[in-house]
């Protein structure tokens, strides 16, 4: 479903998206002329995750590719408590798809598939040797 959305990845970034998703990996990549700046805030990128969530596998099945963003601010701890969820958020957006949150206290990791040379941005729950 992403695909109308991205470059064609290279075979190495293709097998680390059929190894990990749906998982804690974020992908980088260029995003095809198509997409919307309105989408990417003027980027010539476009990220995407699958997580391994049952009720967000769900959603993505029946609506396709959702823009969304984490649940944290970026730069504090990931927010593995629905209460404190619904603390912090819960004025702010207006839903809140399940009361079963991520068990870890590690972030996805992120990687920048834009180039042949796969970066690492963020080290987290998935080890990616580059």
């Amino acid at each position: 479903d992403i695909l109308p959305y991205i470059e064609i990845p290279s075979k190495k970034v293709l097998a680390l998206m059929n190894k990990y998703w749906p998982g804690a990996l974020t992908i980088i990549f260029k995003k095809k002329p198509s997409v919307s700046d309105a989408i990417t805030k003027n980027l010539t990128t476009i990220a995407f995750r699958i997580p391994k969530q049952d009720d967000a596998l769900a959603l993505l099945n029946y609506l396709g590719p959702l823009a969304a963003t984490s649940i944290n601010i970026s730069g504090e701890a990931p927010l593995n408590d629905y209460q404190l969820i619904v603390e912090k958020f819960g004025s702010k957006i207006d839903y809140i798809l399940a009361k079963k949150v991520a068990s870890s206290n590690v972030s996805s990791t992120i990687i920048d598939a834009t180039s042949d040379n796969i970066k690492v941005i963020r080290a987290g729950e998935i080890k990616i040797n580059v």
